[in-house]
């Protein structure tokens, strides 16, 4: 009886240190679960913010295409706008509001002229000196500077010119 007694007790004291071992056991493999969990969690988490990120990126470039556009749109309005129309002066008063829109109409024509021929009369004058100061022949790092010299400001006028004729003009207030 003693040992049925001991034998029994032993017997519980193993089964109850065996649960909680198996316990422990499948308390780890939760835990270690719950943390891949969390590891995938936080990697979704990386890629979803990722896209928020790439998402706006697109929409703020849109948004940005879309004014430009809106803007483009806006000078062609501003550039057909006529201020001799529907005006109820004299014949002076439309005759100078003509002109008015005369000169308007004339200023790029007019500056890229202007500009066609500022270029050509340096280039004009530089072949000039170089003629006048009698040099037959002129070294060619010169020539390549007086010459880069010349592209560099073709450029400089033309992107110039272009960006102020069919750049982005400033917005209206509402």
């Amino acid at each position: 009886m003693l040992t049925s007694l001991f034998s029994g007790g032993l017997v519980g004291v193993l089964g109850s240190l065996l649960t909680n071992l198996f316990d422990c056991f499948k308390q780890k493999q939760k835990d270690n679960q719950s943390i891949a969990l969390r590891k995938i969690d936080l990697e979704m988490m990386d890629k979803e913010y990722s896209c928020r990120i790439h998402k706006s990126e697109i929409e703020a470039n849109t948004s940005m295409e879309v004014s430009a556009d809106n803007t483009f749109l806006q000078s062609y309005k501003h550039d057909t706008k006529s201020y001799s129309k529907g005006l109820i002066l004299s014949w002076f008063g439309k005759a100078l509001f003509v002109l008015v829109d005369v000169v308007r109409g004339l200023i790029r024509p007019l500056l890229t002229l202007y500009l066609i021929f500022l270029v050509s009369k340096i280039q004009t004058d530089v072949h000039a000196l170089i003629v006048k100061a009698g040099v037959d022949v002129v070294v060619t790092a010169e020539a390549l500077e007086i010459y880069m010299n010349i592209v560099k400001m073709i450029l400089f006028l033309s992107s110039m010119s272009i960006s102020w004729w069919f750049g982005t003009r400033g917005k209206k207030q509402k």
